[in-house]
């Protein structure tokens, strides 16, 4: 919703170029989904999980940072630039294979001081507005070598990124813009402030309605990210401008697009991303240039590892095989071709490809229809059980004095008695080595080591969180498939409940035991595992900012919020479908529910559950186009 404050961008692009509505990210996440949009591969592929793990380590730099787009576009002759953000652990230490003009911020996203590599030399600045506030630095060293390359180099083609830290924390915006935006509560979708939700996943059955403090928060956060864009919607402006003065703007392609998408406040959670929802996989992408259409929608969906084969594609170089994404230039071609004969036979084409499609389509339907009654309400007691556990009024674990709790293992909801109820508690029937034994697991239980083998992550609920997003991008089908990578400890659902089995019989000798040191420790493993952010007065860096709401902490992520998920849209379908790694599994119907309110995963009968359980595991190792296309 923020392109709806960037109206010289959208003047620019949105009216003189193309509008891709359905555009993803192949992970919701800096420096994964960075590192997808520089090699056109998935996360699985590329090997970057996080924004700390394997994020520009030496392993990257040597096998996949050498194969980039710039690479090739190098070697093809192109002059190659770039200008901002590159990857949250790059250290300055060294020039990427394949840029021959390099000015690029050293680590994460900041507005002053900060550090730039420029060409292999590090260049500090400081907290002045003038010289050192870095949207514009960026801007203006763009502009610079645009002028360059026409004066010394005017036959030779041009490739230059242009990465914006806006409107990245810690959202300092620039000096004239601080006025604006303060009554702007466009953020407040349906979706803000749901919660809880007992009919979604682990993070969110346990995250509560935010507090004032919250609410203030994030409408400020939402101030100030409007406010950082205004700069970038400058620099568009004068980008396009220089492209006019230097009469290259009738050759030159402008792609505009961003890494992630990020929620406000959505379900409870005050700010972040990485999350299997539209406001966090789904980013603006615009395309200008060429034979590309003006002010037009296209509705095929595009993802971040398609726009490196895109820009080989353009520029005549071969895609190599390797790469997963396909280019979008035959998309963009097609859209533009709008001869009457060529409408009137690509209708008929259509038409007949359609009808082939809603016969399939009314097939799945009725099977749809038969397994809702006869499946998820096929006796009485299962729909008592779903509606009560529905309600939320008997969440899991169990609280103080509650006598049922719910527990969904991904495909119903079951009914167990609470422990720790006055009712259902018998005497400690623990012996001393039992109870020492607990003892010693809760000292050792805050320096977990999550990497390491102690825990079982195949059936624990608490486990790595990494995300991918997988397609289906082609013009018939219009669909896109996403997935979260794992890192090999998990297998398949067999194995998880073999890992849950385990896991009971290890608690066995406590069931019984009712003691606070068991629900310290219960409390403190939890909390190890959870991602939190504190929010201090000086989250905005800059001094001149008057927004402040006062220190606090809120969880914004889980470990056990790692999941695979399906994304999509053709003439008849419009979904969302997640397994998490803890067996649990949601689906979204986005055209009845486009904020993702239900979870109708109960809707499904089991056959089409497994059809997209199959699929999943096919993406989650595909290799090349080839493979990484259904």
């Amino acid at each position: 919703g923020s392109m709806e404050f960037m109206p010289k961008t959208m003047s620019i692009l949105g009216q003189g170029g193309a509008h891709f509505p359905h555009a993803y990210v192949s992970t919701p996440m800096c420096c994964p989904s960075r590192s997808s949009l520089l090699t056109g591969l998935y996360a699985h592929n590329h090997q970057v999980h996080t924004n700390n793990d394997n994020c520009s380590s030496p392993q990257w730099q040597q096998e996949f940072e050498s194969r980039s787009f710039a690479t090739y576009l190098s070697s093809a002759g192109y002059r190659t630039a770039y200008f901002g953000k590159y990857l949250n652990e790059y250290n300055g230490n060294h020039i990427p294979t394949g840029w021959r003009e390099w000015a690029a911020l050293v680590r994460n996203s900041r507005f002053y001081n900060y550090t730039v590599s420029v060409n292999g030399h590090k260049r500090k600045h400081g907290e002045d507005y003038a010289r050192d506030y870095y949207p514009d630095l960026v801007a203006n060293e763009s502009l610079a070598f645009l002028r360059q390359s026409k004066q010394l180099f005017p036959t030779r083609p041009v490739m230059m990124v242009v990465s914006f830290p806006s409107p990245h924390g810690p959202e300092d915006s620039a000096p004239q813009y601080q006025h604006l935006f303060h009554n702007v509560t466009t953020h407040r979708t349906p979706s803000w402030n749901h919660a809880p939700n007992q009919d979604k996943q682990w993070l969110l059955r346990y995250t509560g309605q935010m507090e004032p403090i919250h609410i203030r928060f994030t409408d400020m956060l939402h101030t100030k990210r409007l406010q950082t864009l205004q700069t970038v919607d400058d620099a568009v402006e004068r980008l396009y401008k220089e492209l006019v003065s230097l009469g290259e703007l009738d050759d030159t392609y402008i792609f505009y697009t961003s890494d992630h998408g990020y929620h406000l406040g959505q379900f409870g959670l005050v700010k972040g991303k990485s999350m299997p929802f539209e406001f966090d996989i789904r980013v603006p992408f615009f395309v200008r240039g060429p034979k590309v259409p003006r002010a037009t929608r296209i509705k095929e969906i595009v993802l971040n590892i398609d726009l490196a084969p895109t820009f080989l594609d353009i520029a005549g170089v071969e895609i190599p095989d390797h790469m997963d994404g396909k280019s979008i230039f035959p998309i963009l071609t097609d859209a533009f071709a709008s001869t009457a004969r060529v409408n009137c036979c690509a209708s008929k084409v259509m038409k007949k490809q359609v009808q082939k499609r809603r016969k399939r389509t009314d097939k799945l339907r009725s099977t749809r229809l038969l397994y809702l009654f006869e499946g998820l309400h096929k006796s009485t007691r299962e729909r008592n059980i779903h509606v009560k556990c529905s309600s939320g009024r008997h969440p899991s674990p169990c609280l103080a004095n509650q006598k049922w709790e719910c527990v969904h293992d991904g495909e119903r909801w079951h009914m167990r008695r609470c422990k720790l109820h006055p009712r259902h508690r018998k005497d400690c029937v623990c012996s001393d080595n039992g109870a020492d034994s607990g003892t010693v697991a809760l000292e050792s239980s805050s320096g977990l080591d999550l990497g390491g083998s102690g825990l079982d992550l195949a059936g624990s609920e608490l486990a790595p969180s990494k995300t991918v997003v997988f397609k289906k991008p082609r013009p018939v089908a219009h669909s896109m498939l996403a997935a979260v990578d794992s890192t090999g400890h998990f297998g398949s659902l067999s194995s998880k409940l073999t890992a849950e089995e385990r896991k009971q019989q290890r608690r066995e000798p406590y069931r019984n035991c009712y003691g606070n040191y068991i629900a310290k420790l219960s409390y403190k493993l939890k909390i190890s595992l959870l991602t939190s952010f504190c929010h201090q007065c000086a989250h905005l860096k800059v001094s001149f900012s008057p927004l402040s709401v006062g220190p606090f902490c809120f969880c914004q992520n889980a470990n056990n919020n790692t999941f695979w998920c399906l994304r999509t849209i053709n003439d008849t379908h419009n979904f969302l479908y997640c397994e998490f790694i803890t067996g649990f599994i949601t689906f979204y119907d986005m055209t009845a529910d486009p904020y993702q309110l239900r979870n109708a995963v109960h809707d499904l009968p089991s056959q089409v559950v497994q059809e997209l359980h199959n699929s999943l595991e096919r993406l989650k190792r595909c290799r090349g186009a080839k493979e990484c296309q259904m």
